[in-house]
C-alpha cells in the first residue's frame, strides 16, 4: 500500500491551483469595483471595501472547505460516498488561467486517484504488485535449487501474497508445490 493516493507534490499543486484561483477571483472582483467606479465616476465606499472582503472570505472558506476534501480523500482510508461526490463535484467547477485557458479545479488524473474507494492503489497499481509474485515465483521455480534450498519458491510466494490474502499456508496449491498459479 502506499502511503497516500496521490504524493506529496501533487497535493501541493492542487493546493497552489486553489490559491491562483483564488486569488484570480479576488483580483477579478476588484476589476469589477473599479469598471464600476469609473463608469459611473463614484468613489470607493466602505461599503464597497467591505462586500470585496466578505466576498473573498466566503470564497475562501468554498475552497478551503474544497482542499479539506482532497486532503481527505488522498487518505488510505474507505472513501465515504459524500466525499466522493465532493470530489466529483471539483471536476465540474471550472476557473480560467491568465493565457485564458478553462481548467477544473480538479484533474480527471487527480480525481482518478483520490476516488479510489478503499487502500491507496489505483486498479493499475494493484494488478502490477500482484504479477510481482507470479514473475517472481516464476523466475525463482526455473532455478534448479538443491533439495535444502527447493521450498525457496513456494516462501517467496507465500511471503509476497501475504499483504493480500492467506499467503502460503492458505494457498489452494499448498506449500512445496511446484504448480503455483501464474496470474
Amino acid at each position: 500500500m502506499k502511503a497516500k493516493k496521490l504524493e506529496e507534490d501533487q497535493i501541493l499543486r492542487i493546493r497552489d491551483r486553489f490559491d491562483f484561483v483564488l486569488e484570480a477571483a479576488e483580483a477579478e472582483a476588484m476589476r469589477g469595483l473599479l469598471r464600476r467606479l469609473a463608469a459611473t465616476g463614484e468613489r470607493v465606499t466602505g461599503d464597497d471595501l467591505a462586500a470585496l472582503e466578505r466576498g473573498a472570505r466566503e470564497r475562501a472558506a468554498e475552497l478551503d472547505e474544497a482542499f479539506d476534501a482532497v486532503r481527505h480523500a488522498n487518505e488510505p482510508t474507505v472513501l465515504p460516498d459524500e466525499r466522493a461526490a465532493r470530489l466529483k463535484a471539483l471536476l465540474s467547477q471550472s476557473w480560467r488561467d491568465r493565457h485564458g485557458r478553462t481548467a477544473t479545479l480538479l484533474l480527471p488524473e487527480e480525481f482518478r486517484f483520490l476516488a479510489i474507494p478503499q487502500g491507496s492503489l489505483s486498479p493499475e497499481e494493484r494488478t502490477s504488485i500482484e504479477s510481482h509474485v507470479a514473475d517472481s515465483w516464476r523466475f525463482l521455480s526455473s532455478i534448479p535449487w538443491t533439495p535444502d534450498l527447493a521450498r525457496v519458491p513456494d516462501i517467496a510466494y507465500g511471503h509476497t501474497r501475504s499483504w493480500t490474502g492467506p499467503g502460503i499456508r492458505g494457498a489452494s496449491t499448498g506449500p512445496g508445490s511446484r504448480s503455483r498459479p501464474g496470474r
